[in-house]
């Protein structure tokens, strides 16, 4: 597997962020959340432009919105390697081994230890930002039924029985099953990238 260098995530979140500039612009972000996030990324070591960030509406559904013009080219964000869970300790053979599910497992163990951790996890400020999400195998049957044939029953529960059968996890685990759930829903080919899995990005295979 190849590895997207800091400039390749950059340009993706350039791409990502270009179609947000044709929506309404709110003055700020407010989200205190995401400020304690950025406040974290920038002492370890990252960089965040201010020209963008969350914004919640009263629904309580949130995204990433530009507050100002961002000129073609500018870096919106920064990440460090040593922030993001699975850029270390797991080697280009472990992410190819069963088309990648060795190393994908080890970032949802990883994820989840961190989550264990509480408090006392350096990476409490990103984990804390994720909130409650919900994988489709927990949504109800009329709500499924909504999907009008989009997904079949098996579809519906394809990650609980890759966690099940490829990682041996176990999704009665309330910390495993929160921290499957953020690796579906937001990593990327080289793990939980803070702040870059807010905005739509290409996790190898599909959006994500």
């Amino acid at each position: 597997m190849t590895f997207p260098t800091a400039n390749s995530l950059v340009s993706n979140l350039l791409l990502s962020l270009l179609l947000l500039l044709s929506l309404a612009v709110p003055s700020q972000s407010n989200n205190d959340g995401y400020s304690r996030l950025v406040d974290w990324m920038t002492q370890n070591g990252g960089r965040v432009d201010h020209r963008f960030g969350i914004v919640e509406n009263e629904s309580g559904i949130r995204g990433i919105h530009a507050f100002d013009h961002i000129e073609e080219g500018a870096e919106l964000l920064f990440c460090p390697w040593e922030l993001i869970i699975g850029s270390s300790g797991i080697d280009d053979d472990q992410m190819m081994s069963s088309n990648g599910s060795d190393g994908m497992c080890r970032v949802v163990d990883e994820t989840a230890r961190q989550i264990r951790l509480g408090v006392n996890s350096s990476w409490y400020p990103y984990l804390d930002h994720i909130g409650e999400q919900r994988l489709p195998a927990d949504w109800s049957g009329d709500a499924i039924m909504e999907l009008q044939g989009l997904l079949s029953a098996r579809d519906v529960t394809r990650h609980l029985r890759w966690f099940d059968t490829i990682c041996h996890g176990d999704a009665l685990d309330l910390e495993a099953k929160k921290s499957l759930v953020a690796f579906v829903s937001r990593a990327s080919e080289v793990g939980m990238v803070p702040i870059y899995d807010l905005l739509n990005h290409h996790n190898g295979k599909r959006n994500a």
